[in-house]
């Protein structure tokens, strides 16, 4: 009778986790996570409050709940323990290289962080008990980072950052780790960094972006496959060179330690605030959420893990969803620096390629080709920053072809190329 009090009162405050919601849509599950973690507990620093604690005790719970075999990473900060939590499927081999999905539960101060990051949670919470009830054929690793935000990102206390350094030490690997970071708004306008202002990404931000570096093209490549089985959710990505530190904003979450490493790792984002006015402020409540999206991503997730699980669009043996969605090209080109640092754009030849074109016309057709010639195939030459003129002309076109991006039919179409500019 206790218990059923205790677990009763739970409910009501919404401090509990979601067990057997079968009856629930995913999306009301979702919204159950985000206004437990975001609402009810709110503000999750390390700083003050017992905020991080609570969150911590409630993915456990969860976790549990779920079926999966949860251990703690634990460490302390200034005094204070802290953990990450790792959760792993039940019914993996000894010797399986799982694949993480991961996302840290902390916050800075003075928010109640739904979109920062119990959004991200939330999907990775709804995501690991589907997978438990329908095991995806791969191995998994659930891991809820701790101490991601300020003052600790990006120093040696990062949760990610001790999760990867441990993991190293341990002669331990993984298959490919997927970050979620920021994964629950839209907007009817959407922002990007300077330098992709002009590369043909959406105007309205109602797409769920993929990030990775060079090391996880393959990696990545195999994900997006399986996210756009799912018709509902657009996607969009972004690889870059240098694991990012030639545009830091694509290294703001738990998934650059990894690349520093040298592990696959991408992250899944709604572009933080490049779309969420209330990042890290006291705006970013659970009402500002779309859970109808956060719900596409779980289930784009799961085509995900099916497709690395070499099951296609098949979701835990169920039907394939995506067999009558039409499917959209993939780009197979290595990525590219075109910035005002770099002065320089150069790729792999390629068919039907969208970057050739603007950057012949800007004067340089490429080494040993005939302006009189035809050409239907991308050459490896500079596009130095003195030829881009208009500006969208070369760089933007050059960014763009760094990404699995916009979409474009790969036809191989003849062009011919304009005569080179005059002398001056």
């Amino acid at each position: 009778m206790l218990l059923a009090l205790a677990l009763f009162a739970a409910f009501v405050f919404g401090l509990a986790p979601v067990i057997g919601d079968n009856t629930d849509t995913l999306e009301v599950a979702l919204g159950r996570h985000v206004r437990a973690l975001a609402g009810d507990i709110g503000e999750r620093s390390v700083l003050r409050g017992d905020g991080l604690r609570k969150a911590e005790d409630y993915v456990r719970r969860t976790f549990e709940a779920a079926g999966l075999a949860v251990s703690e990473q634990s460490y302390e900060y200034k005094g204070r323990r802290v953990a990450n939590l790792i959760a792993d499927l039940p019914g993996a081999g000894v010797d399986a290289v799982p694949y993480i999905i991961g996302a840290h539960y902390d916050t800075v101060m003075g928010t109640p962080g739904a979109d920062d990051n119990a959004s991200a949670v939330a999907v990775m919470l709804e995501l690991a008990r589907r997978a438990a009830a329908r095991p995806p054929g791969v191995a998994l690793r659930f891991v809820a980072f701790t101490l991601e935000e300020p003052p600790t990102h990006a120093t040696r206390h990062q949760g990610s950052r001790v999760f990867v350094r441990r993991m190293i030490e341990a002669r331990d690997s993984a298959a490919g780790a997927i970050i979620l970071e920021m994964v629950g708004l839209t907007t009817p306008r959407q922002e990007y960094p300077v330098f992709l202002q002009w590369a043909g990404y959406p105007k309205t931000g109602d797409f769920i972006a993929v990030v990775g570096n060079r090391r996880s093209r393959t990696f990545g490549e195999k994900v997006l496959a399986g996210m756009r089985r799912n018709p509902a959710l657009p996607v969009e990505s972004l690889f870059v060179w240098f694991n990012g530190w030639l545009l830091a904003d694509t290294r703001l979450s738990d998934h650059a330690p990894f690349w520093d490493k040298g592990l696959a790792a991408l992250m899944v984002t709604d572009t933080a605030y490049f779309r969420n006015p209330n990042y890290h402020g006291p705006g970013d409540k659970p009402e500002t959420l779309d859970y109808a999206f956060m719900a596409g991503l779980v289930e784009s997730l799961e085509l995900a893990l099916a497709e690395l699980a070499g099951g296609g669009g098949r979701k835990g043996g169920g039907q394939n969803i995506g067999a009558t969605a039409a499917r959209r090209p993939i780009y197979s080109s290595s990525a590219v620096s075109c910035t005002p640092y770099g002065r320089i754009c150069s790729w792999r030849r390629r068919r039907g390629s969208p970057c050739t074109g603007p950057c012949s016309q800007a004067g340089r057709p490429g080494p040993g080709r005939s302006s009189a010639r035809w050409r239907s195939a991308t050459y490896k030459f500079p596009c130095w920053w003195r030829c881009c003129r208009p500006l969208g002309e070369c760089i933007a076109p050059c960014i763009a072809e760094g990404r699995l991006g916009r979409r474009r039919p790969q036809t191989h179409t003849k062009v011919r190329a304009p005569a080179p500019p005059a002398a001056r």
